[in-house]
């Protein structure tokens, strides 16, 4: 006879539901490893995918600020290059690699920029609808299932250019000696210049100076900014490399500043932050018709500039502008400053000139005043407006001089020219600069005068648009 004992039966059932509990926590272990695993994958693409979103927006950014500085500050039109405008904003979308931007720039004294960069959300389906890419072009679409991840950043602009200041240089910026000055008036404000005969623009008044008489050096290493015995109302600058070496009577502030006694330089009046660039020149034609000679009235001009294009070897003489002209000069310019000549540039009311300098060296003299407060007093564009002479050297341009003058009036902007006023004694020459310099190096000798017209800045290249502050919305 055979006896089977329940007890073996018990305990196979419990090594059968032992089994079956772990398996169960192995499975429940192994999935939540598994949703872990998958939830951090997730995250972690969702965390790239937000961070390339900046690099997007970014893009953005970037295009807004190359648009303003292309069409913003030359013919003020930014409805262009596929920007439109709406309810007040400019406004384009672009395709960038599986993304897009849309940015929009608010224009003005301080224009904003608004850029959203948007990415697909990674290892999501949805059936809402979002954004859609096109396949092709830069318009965005929309389509259902999509959905995307998106960051806002917004910066303000600020003007800061070679012509916003009354002297610019790429390596070094020297105001030698005594009696030198550089302050600021307004030649298209009442109350920051004198306005004459019924004139629409005003000439400089002492009484009404400012002081946005600002210079700055973009680079250079030692002695980047040298200041004599001279005095700036305004502010000094130059690149992160840069130094200022002042003589111990130099004064750099703001009216209060300099007219209080004070000497040094005014807290907050000097920075290291130049940051800007200075473009090469390029000729707006390659090739024009050459000017001809001829009677104004009783008196002959070796030169007649009418309204055009026009081209010359070398350029000097006795010089008659008529109209809105513009000069590609291939030679030199030798104006003779004798005292036995009387060469120079005459402008007619309302004529203006623009020279564009291929040749190396230029030197300009002024012809002699109809004032005749002294009898050998010479002036160049005398009563005009600073906008209405415009001076563009080339890349071959090097040298500029303004000799034997008192009185210059325009704007000259040469990259890589050492451009030089040579001063002398005030009984002879009063050595006055109403307009802008911008050169590779700028030299102001002993008793020269530096006066910024702060309305050259609606002139041609006179600013260009960098950041002043950046958030993320």
């Amino acid at each position: 006879m055979r006896i089977s004992s329940s007890h073996n039966h018990y305990e196979r059932g419990n090594i059968l539901a032992i089994t079956m509990i772990i398996t169960v926590l192995l499975g429940i272990v192994l999935a939540s490893y598994l949703t872990m695993v998958g939830s951090q994958n997730k995250m972690t693409a969702r965390s790239q995918t937000w961070n390339t979103c900046v690099g997007i927006a970014e893009a953005g950014i970037e295009e807004a600020l190359t648009h303003l500085n292309i069409n913003g500050t030359t013919n003020f039109n930014l409805a262009c290059a596929g920007w439109t405008l709406s309810n007040g904003l400019h406004s384009v979308s672009r395709n960038l690699g599986a993304g897009y931007y849309s940015v929009t720039i608010d224009y003005g004294i301080k224009p904003v920029i608004t850029s959203t960069g948007y990415l697909p959300a990674p290892l999501n389906v949805v059936s809402t609808p979002g954004p859609f890419l096109a396949a092709a072009g830069n318009q965005v679409s929309s389509s259902a299932g999509v959905q995307y991840i998106s960051r806002t950043l917004r910066v303000v602009c600020k003007a800061n250019g070679s012509l916003s200041k009354a002297i610019v240089a790429r390596d070094k910026v020297l105001l030698n000696g005594k009696n030198v000055t550089v302050d600021s008036y307004d030649s298209y404000s009442p109350s920051a210049s004198t306005y004459t005969n019924g004139g629409s623009y005003g000439i400089y008044d002492p009484a009404k100076m400012s002081d946005h008489g600002d210079v700055a050096v973009i680079g250079g290493l030692s002695d980047t900014l040298r200041i004599g015995k001279s005095t700036i109302y305004g502010r000094v600058s130059t690149g992160p490399d840069g130094d200022i070496r002042l003589d111990k009577n130099a004064v750099v502030g703001s009216l209060a500043w300099v007219n209080g006694g004070n000497i040094g330089v005014q807290p907050g009046y000097a920075s290291n932050d130049a940051n800007f660039d200075m473009p090469p020149v390029v000729a707006p034609f390659a090739a024009a018709p050459k000017p001809i000679g001829g009677l104004v009235g009783t008196n002959y001009y070796d030169v007649i500039l009418p309204a055009g294009d026009w081209q010359l070897g070398n350029f000097k003489g006795l010089v008659y502008v008529s109209g809105g002209a513009r000069l590609l000069v291939t030679g030199n310019i030798t104006f003779d400053d004798s005292a036995t000549t009387d060469e120079g540039i005459e402008f007619a009311a309302g004529a203006s000139l623009k020279v564009y300098m291929k040749g190396q060296t230029a030197k300009f003299v002024g012809r002699k005043t109809k004032k005749k407060v002294i009898s050998t007093q010479t002036a160049f564009n005398e009563g005009g407006n600073a906008t209405n002479f415009l001076y563009y050297g080339l890349d071959k341009n090097t040298e500029i001089n303004l000799s034997k003058m008192d009185e210059f009036t325009g704007i000259i902007y040469a990259p890589n020219a050492n451009i030089k006023l040579k001063a002398g004694s005030p009984k002879y020459y009063r050595c006055h600069v109403f307009g802008a310099l911008s050169g590779y190096q700028v030299t102001l000798e002993k008793n020269a005068h530096m006066h910024y017209d702060e309305n050259i800045s609606t002139a041609d290249n006179a600013k260009n648009y960098v950041i002043s502050s950046y958030q993320e919305l």
